[in-house]
């Protein structure tokens, strides 16, 4: 709940060769197709629906809202997306949890975020992240429409810093910019 005005939010400030994001949306289907179709005529970086084998590549947000499958990480030159058929994870499909863990075993470098949203999904996730070494954050609670995700993930550890989204923005594509 609120994810489509938080994603809007936070992806105003990407440039248009911003770090190649992966995103877990839960929403209609016939609702992503058309935010999918307004960001990306909207921002400067190009917005696609995420798609099994597609190439991980800077200028590019992905999308994965498939209620059928799950988005995972595969390392490789380039890392790709997979998007997999399998049982919802702790309730969520696609999970973020999912999506975060396959980056933390990946081992490679990475930043991951929890927004606005209900339930725990991506707190264990985040958290595997973190311990990986990776840089987390959550949305700030007071911003968010719906608390509990981002709350869950404080509770567990997960997140380095909770931070508003415009400070969200900027604090992924300055980390992205180190590497």
């Amino acid at each position: 709940m609120g994810g489509v005005e938080a994603l809007t939010a936070l992806l105003a400030g990407y440039p248009a060769l911003c770090p190649p994001t992966v995103i877990t949306l839960q929403a209609e289907p016939a609702l992503v197709e058309t935010f999918i179709a307004r960001l990306d005529a909207e921002l400067k970086c190009a917005v696609r629906p995420a798609k099994d084998g597609a190439m991980l590549t800077p200028g590019h947000v992905y999308i994965a809202a498939d209620p059928e499958k799950h988005a995972v990480f595969e390392p490789g030159d380039p890392p790709r997306v997979r998007l997999v058929a399998r049982d919802p994870v702790e309730g969520a499909r696609p999970s973020a949890t999912l999506l975060f863990g396959t980056l933390a075993r990946a081992g490679v470098p990475a930043v991951g975020a929890v927004l606005t949203g209900m339930g725990e999904d991506g707190a264990k996730g985040l958290k595997l992240m973190r311990d990986a070494g990776c840089k987390t954050f959550v949305q700030d609670r007071a911003s968010a429409l719906v608390s509990e995700a981002p709350a869950a993930a404080m509770a567990a550890g997960a997140a380095d810093q909770e931070l508003r989204l415009d400070k969200l923005a900027e604090t992924v594509i300055a980390i992205c910019n180190q590497a």
